[in-house]
């Protein structure tokens, strides 16, 4: 994958545009760049330095383990990543139920 991506051999199977980044979050995505950069004392001009620090995203951070999960796309597709994030968690930890994302809360955003 590091050598695919080296070479700008991507193949997504999704759409990904800054453009469609709307409001505060293309602002966001870019402030949160920077501190993960600059936190990492990658200077903003040092493309191979930050091309490196990109690649270690396909190297999963030397994590010993990686979980992929797919989903199917329904509607909004909210309610399917909120069903995969409960079952993921609760997988992880059958035990600690207080981090489960709850999509009922989504149904009471006056309250």
């Amino acid at each position: 994958m590091t050598q695919n991506s080296s070479e700008g051999l991507v193949t997504p199977d999704f759409t990904f545009d800054y453009a469609d980044f709307y409001g505060d979050y293309f602002d966001r995505s870019q402030e949160q760049a920077q501190i993960y950069y600059e936190t990492l004392g990658v200077a903003r001009e040092d493309k191979a330095k930050r091309d490196e620090v990109y690649l270690r995203n396909f190297k999963f951070f030397g994590a010993p383990h990686v979980a992929f999960l797919f989903m199917p796309s329904f509607g909004d597709n909210i309610r399917v990543a909120a069903c995969m994030g409960r079952h993921f968690f609760y997988h992880l930890s059958p035990e600690v139920t207080l981090v489960y994302p709850k999509l009922c809360l989504a149904f009471m955003l006056t309250q």
